[in-house]
């Protein structure tokens, strides 16, 4: 659509398992599943540098569409998937509280009252009913500071000593919060935001893992590769096809998210790029560009292989 030149659009990599070319465009499927390429023409040789159709000859916004173009089908197709899983719901919870446990203290003047709309716990943003018991798993039993709205006007509650304790429902010892929420037909629009505030929560848990791996709460050894996710597929398969469709979103998601990231040899990194010609007022010299991408990509090759051993080992070897 950019009038760039596509060489070959694949889906993995290795040995072809099925191509055909149709245009000027090869296509393939090939045999290791790992990603796939768009291959654009790039006219990095001296003979072709004036190529009109060329990636690097393409105007500015152009190129940016094309580099940021995989990581938004990635995110798209990820909540299209959490649609199908999400949208026959017939019943959809709200992170309003419609009452409370018998015993539970907080409550009152001063605490939670019911009808309350629930809309942050320690800055966490609630979307989702979901999110209040993944926010307060977060504070690790200390108190918290609660938002919530009431009457139409937003009202803090601050310092709440809020953590799970024992409660009897329905003549049933367990472990809860003390409050329940309220549960309703689920409209087109309930729907809608039910899956808008999934794909929501799946890009705050990838910055949120990649936020413990730089200050050191994950170590890399705890990240996981291909052969890690593909276990996990199998596994959740075999409790839930809807657990397992919900996984597969996430992966999705994620892949959008650190594609995004601007860091060498990702789409990110392309796009930081871009932003640097946007305020030179010219590109990079293109060699040094390469030469950085190519460190990129030799950096996570080896992070890649050392992510594939400890799949290996963590799954097949005792």
């Amino acid at each position: 659509m950019s009038g760039v030149y596509v060489h070959e659009f694949t889906i993995g990599f290795g040995p072809p398992l099925f191509k055909y070319r149709k245009g000027e465009t090869l296509y393939a499927i090939r045999l290791i599943p790992l990603g796939g390429a768009v291959v654009l023409e790039s006219s990095d040789t001296e003979e072709d540098k004036d190529n009109p159709r060329s990636f690097n000859n393409a105007p500015l916004k152009k190129r940016f569409l094309i580099a940021a173009a995989g990581a938004i089908m990635n995110f798209i197709f990820g909540v299209i998937i959490l649609a199908f899983i999400l949208f026959p719901e017939k019943y959809i919870a709200l992170p309003v509280i419609s009452g409370f446990m018998p015993g539970f203290t907080l409550s009152g003047e001063a605490g939670f009252q019911t009808g309350d709309r629930i809309t942050s716990i320690n800055g966490y943003h609630i979307y989702l009913n979901k999110d209040v018991s993944f926010a307060l798993s977060r504070a690790e039993g200390k108190p918290v500071d609660v938002t919530v709205v009431r009457g139409g006007r937003s009202v803090k509650l601050e310092n709440l000593p809020l953590a799970r304790k024992e409660y009897t429902v329905n003549g049933q010892k367990g472990l809860y919060y003390g409050f329940n929420f309220l549960v309703k037909k689920a409209t087109f629009a309930d729907k809608c935001w039910d899956v808008w505030g999934n794909s929501v929560d799946l890009v705050r848990l990838v910055w949120l893992g990649l936020t413990e791996l730089i200050t050191g709460h994950v170590g890399v050894n705890e990240m996981t590769g291909p052969v890690g996710i593909s276990v996990a597929i199998s596994e959740t398969a075999k409790e839930s096809l809807v657990y397992m469709w919900y996984f597969v979103a996430f992966i999705s998601i994620n892949l959008a998210v650190m594609n995004l990231l601007p860091l060498p040899a990702l789409d990110g990194g392309r796009l930081m790029f871009m932003l640097i010609e946007l305020v030179r007022g010219k590109p990079v010299n293109p060699k040094y560009e390469n030469y950085v991408h190519a460190a990129g990509l030799f950096a996570f090759l080896l992070l890649f292989f050392y992510v594939t051993y400890n799949d290996v080992m963590r799954n097949f070897v005792k």
